[in-house]
């Protein structure tokens, strides 16, 4: 769910950003375009994973602390993994 955010935000920016596609063109950045349909992507599993296999309920305080941890979690590892060297 984290990961759709900085693609989604890099696409409709215009920026190209890297993705898992990149590596497979020898390339280090891929399109907006494709930043995109990456972000719909990952928010469709996010979705798939929260609704459809389990049955997540939003109203439920005990479930979305643990999906919003989820979410947290997985944005610092990114925000850990950007800084680069």
């Amino acid at each position: 769910m984290a990961n759709f955010v900085p693609h989604f935000v890099a696409g409709i920016q215009g920026r190209p950003f890297r993705t898992p596609f990149a590596r497979l063109r020898r390339q280090k950045q891929s399109s907006p375009t494709l930043n995109v349909l990456w972000a719909a992507f990952n928010l469709a599993m996010a979705y798939e994973l929260l609704v459809r296999v389990e049955s997540f309920d939003l109203r439920d305080l005990h479930q979305a602390i643990v999906a919003g941890l989820g979410a947290l979690g997985a944005s610092l590892l990114l925000a850990k993994d950007s800084t680069g060297p």
